[in-house]
């Protein structure tokens, strides 16, 4: 889920632009909440744009969110999808606990191990300059990597589990 509140300065690892909430959502919730995404969403595979060539996601996804959160990405441009329960339940619990509007959410589902999101920035102009995105995992524990942009070498790998909730913000999208 995207936010365009929040501004903050720090590095990837002595003052992380993330925070990791192990068991946000507890084990049964996330189970109703999984098996109800699983219905409710229109999942689609979109095509990206890598190297020139457009090739299909490794993965299923859907554009949901306010009518005016349209969003550009890899040359598509997306508009969203209303809002299906319970995300718009999810949508009111995250605006509580981080004190923050939240107008869309790309929802991604991985099938297997093998699909997957590379490395990338949530830098699109329209989410603002210091966006706070929510990631919320549902299902099999999925590792999770975050990548300097000035020095690749500088990484942190997270283990999100069914029910975890992480919070980018500040630089965390710029650097």
């Amino acid at each position: 889920m995207n936010s365009s509140a929040g501004d903050a300065t720090c590095s990837m690892i002595c003052d992380p632009p993330w925070r990791l909430s192990v068991g946000w959502m507890d084990s049964l919730q996330a189970d109703d909440v999984l098996a109800r995404l699983r219905i409710a969403i229109e999942w689609e595979q979109h095509s990206v744009r890598l190297f020139g060539r457009s090739v299909a996601s490794p993965r299923l996804s859907c554009w949901i969110g306010d009518p005016e959160a349209v969003y550009t990405y890899s040359g598509t441009r997306f508009r969203p999808r209303p809002w299906v329960e319970p995300l718009s339940a999810l949508r009111e619990r995250l605006q509580q606990d981080c004190a923050a509007p939240f107008n869309s959410v790309l929802a991604n589902w991985y099938r297997s191990g093998s699909d997957s999101m590379g490395w990338h920035s949530d830098n699109e102009p329209e989410l603002g300059s210091a966006p706070l995105i929510a990631s919320l995992s549902l299902g099999a524990t999925r590792r999770f990597a975050l990548r300097s942009k000035s020095d690749h070498s500088e990484r942190r790998v997270l283990s999100l589990g069914h029910g975890d909730l992480l919070l980018m913000f500040g630089s965390a999208q710029r650097d």
